[in-house]
């Protein structure tokens, strides 16, 4: 899991982060470590400013995923969508996959490392080494497990 902190006016004092599930993709906005209460209406959060006053929250859709959140009207950017050759890069894996079920194990867990290392808030030239690390480790796993597995279960 990762987790954003969000600098919002009006929540100084207060510590506001969005914690992001990688692997199921599913956000959760925290004040002070705590989930938000919902709202009145669906998709509603509901955010209690250091004045004390009540404002609402909501996820937007940005492409696939909720990258922005509009809080009393205003939009933040929780984190910036990807870009055209990052979805590329994290699909390499999948064009891998040799049709047997460990393999696929090894896609999923490339496809994950590769899309963690690409949504870090680093350089492109980082990332992209990042991504390239995250697929090493991948196919030696994959080879390891691969060439022992075999031999384990003689």
């Amino acid at each position: 899991m990762a987790i954003y902190p969000l600098a919002l006016e009006g929540f100084e004092n207060q510590m506001v982060e969005v914690q992001d599930d990688i692997v199921f993709g599913r956000q959760k906005l925290l004040v002070n470590g705590e989930p938000v209460p919902k709202g009145a209406e669906k998709g509603e959060m509901l955010l209690t400013r250091d004045d004390g006053k009540q404002v609402t929250a909501r996820w937007q859709k940005s492409g696939l995923r909720r990258h922005t959140l509009e809080v009393d009207g205003k939009t933040v950017e929780v984190k910036r969508s990807a870009l055209w050759w990052e979805l590329l890069l994290v699909a390499i894996p999948i064009g891998l996959w040799r049709a047997d079920v460990l393999g696929l194990v090894f896609v999923l867990v490339a496809f994950g490392l590769g899309r963690f290392a690409l949504q870090t808030r680093r350089p492109a030239l980082q990332r992209i080494v990042l991504w390239g690390g995250a697929m090493a480790v991948a196919v030696a796993l994959n080879m390891a497990v691969g060439s022992l597995l075999p031999k384990v279960l003689r």
